[in-house]
Formats: structure tokens, sequence, C-alpha cells
């Protein structure tokens, strides 16, 4: 579970070349760490829904893969929606005297309605707002600060200000602090 949480590069770099190395032996991860993910992934399983779905290649590929699958999928869907209602309204319609429904035809029918109220509704468009807001750009401001850990020196002399949608990160040896 997420094995490069605690690692620093070089240690990184140590698992995926032993993980890369191992033929025969199937390795269970879970990860958010795409890079190191793409890295060592030869096959992805993906359980979505109530389904697994087997990924060979990268995660690359499974991206394009999933993709691809979700498209068809929808199409399929949207397909048997429209299939759907021109049925309902055949369905709803009132038969001429002396003449009678399909029975073969309302048996497809309801398994074309069991069929789409099964599939999943389409993609639709979230936004959110957030009703805080903040006057100028800077979020945080840091002048010359120090810190120290025990009597290990972290920080020393730092001096930055930190605007809204910086993206900060923080990279030394494993076990720095």
């Amino acid at each position: 579970d997420e094995p490069t949480n605690h690692l620093d590069i070089s240690g990184i770099g140590w698992l995926e070349a032993e993980i890369s190395s191992l033929r025969d032996t199937a390795v269970l991860l879970v990860t958010h760490d795409r890079a190191f993910l793409s890295a060592v992934a030869r096959e992805i399983v993906e359980l979505h829904g109530s389904s697994l779905w087997r990924h060979r290649g990268s995660y690359e590929d499974f991206i394009e893969a999933k993709q691809a699958r979700l498209e068809a999928q929808g199409q399929q869907a949207a397909a048997a929606r429209n299939l759907y209602r021109r049925e309902l309204a055949w369905v709803r319609k009132q038969p001429k005297a002396r003449e009678s429904k399909s029975k073969s035809r309302l048996e497809r029918f309801e398994g074309l309605a069991a069929t789409v109220a099964a599939a999943p509704p389409p993609p639709q468009a979230v936004e959110l707002e957030a009703g805080m807001q903040r006057l100028g750009t800077s979020v945080l401001r840091f002048e010359a600060a120090s810190c120290t850990r025990g009597k290990r020196n972290v920080l020393s002399g730092f001096s930055y200000d930190f605007s809204r949608g910086d993206r900060i990160g923080l990279v030394g040896p494993n076990g720095a602090g």
C-alpha cells in the first residue's frame, strides 16, 4: 500500500528496479504514484462497478484502453436509450381496431427496459464553488523562518511568499525529516 510514500528518489529507483526484475511473480500495488506505476506495471487489473477489467501494458496503455472502453459503453448505452424511447412510444400507442401488439416485440421491450435501467447514467459536469475568498494572491509568508527537530536544524533562514496555486515540493534524503 503506497510503497513510495516514505522513500526518497534513490529508494524509489531501487524499488522500481527490484519489482521490474521479478519474473513469474505477481505484485499487488496500491499507489497514487503514476510515474512509479508506469515504470513497474506490465498489467493492470481494474475493479470498476462489479466487473474486473484486465489491461496489459503500462499505466498509459491502461488509461487509453479505459477511455476507449468507457466511450464505447457510453455509445452503447445512448443507442439503447434511443431505441427504448422509440419502443416506449410504440408500447404507449393504442392498437387500432382488430389489431394487437406483437407479443415478441413487447418481450424485447421489457428486456430493453431492464438493460437501460442497468446502464450507468451519462456523465454530467460537476461544478464546485468555494464560499471563501482571499484578498490578494498571498496565502502564507515566511521571513527568515527556522525549524529544528530535537538538536537537528531542519530549516534555517527560509523566506518565501506562498501564492495561490503554488505547487511546492520538499526533496531530501530518506529520513531527513
